[in-house]
């Protein structure tokens, strides 16, 4: 999920565990953003963000990074790389927040191993490769969730190779 004023990469899955795996806090797995923020962070902020953190819904909230982005800085405006490992609601704004700092601009451009690529604009998707989705499980430690269903060679007969991927989800 992401919010309205965010953009970047969406993963979608018709297999609840799998779904409920990607989103839950439990899994620590890190979400990548790609941040515009109005005015430039001191190492001091940074510090606090990734150290310390800082409160939000009685609750602490931190950055595992903060890396300033290979991109042209825009005015006022100073361009992060964020990782986080909770995702709770509009954290990354909140968190940018709370220490002074308005977003301006967020789009999300990694979830675990899956990569957002220049390739993919805006509006567009792309499936991902069998080779992604299995480093995503791995990662994720359900590989038994797909033991048999992802990589079974498909049999020779018409009637078994349609039971197949139906199996698979083609």
């Amino acid at each position: 999920r992401l919010d309205i004023n965010t953009i970047g990469l969406l993963l979608l899955t018709n297999n609840g565990e799998l779904a409920n795996k990607l989103m839950h806090p439990s899994t620590g797995l890190e979400r990548e953003y790609l941040v515009r923020i109005r005015g430039k962070a001191s190492e001091e902020t940074i510090k606090t963000l990734t150290g310390t953190g800082v409160m939000i819904d009685d609750k602490p909230a931190r950055f595992e990074r903060v890396i300033g982005a290979d991109m042209a800085d825009e005015g006022t405006n100073h361009w992060y790389r964020v990782i986080i490992r909770e995702g709770r609601y509009r954290e990354v704004r909140r968190m940018w927040d709370e220490v002074g700092h308005t977003v301006s601009r967020l789009k999300r451009i990694r979830y675990g191993t899956i990569k957002l690529t220049r390739d993919v604009k805006r509006g567009q998707h792309s499936k991902i490769a069998p080779m992604q989705l299995e480093k995503l499980v791995v990662s994720l430690g359900i590989e038994d969730l797909f033991t048999g269903q992802l990589y079974s060679k498909p049999s020779r007969s018409g009637a078994s190779k349609r039971s197949e991927e139906r199996r698979v989800g083609k």
